[in-house]
């Protein structure tokens, strides 16, 4: 029988946005994200639902910036994505999920080619949220009998 790595042993916690009120107009960044052992990073974006009636609508900005180690980022990011919330009486809470892989590192600014940190940005009104990254695939994880280098042909 095949080893079969688990869930949490391909995927590792790398960078957070906490849960928070998040002020309007301003960008909250990420955690550095160092992509030196990694070849994808996936993230997940909590929008909180309205907790009040009639909150005002807004919108959330999601923009990943290539940085150096030290957070200082690139000016144009390398993917994006915004979330709006409607203004009404019983709004849920919205997702989105982005991918970035280390071949998108460096595409854009060339100086900047393993790290990248996550901002979020209000629209006109505050807004509760949270962003989790997580690494996958690590570029040196134990082999598995699904590796090409260790099947075996007879």
């Amino acid at each position: 029988m095949a080893y079969q790595e688990s869930l949490k042993e391909r995927m590792t916690l790398v960078g957070t946005i906490d849960p928070a009120s998040l002020t309007a107009a301003t960008a909250k960044y990420s955690d550095v994200v160092d992509m030196k052992y990694h070849a994808r990073a996936l993230i997940s974006v909590l929008m909180g639902s309205a907790t009040t009636t009639k909150m005002a609508a807004t919108a959330l900005t999601i923009n990943v910036f290539e940085c150096t180690s030290a957070g200082t980022a690139a000016s144009t990011a390398i993917a994006s994505a915004t979330i709006t919330r409607a203004q009404t009486t019983a709004n849920t809470g919205q997702q989105v999920v982005l991918e970035v892989k280390d071949t998108d590192l460096g595409s854009v600014h060339a100086a900047y080619n393993r790290y990248f940190k996550v901002g979020v940005t209000p629209g006109t009104s505050a807004v509760q949220g949270s962003v989790v990254i997580f690494g996958t695939d690590s570029r040196y994880s134990k082999a598995s009998s699904n590796d090409l280098s260790t099947v075996t042909i007879d």
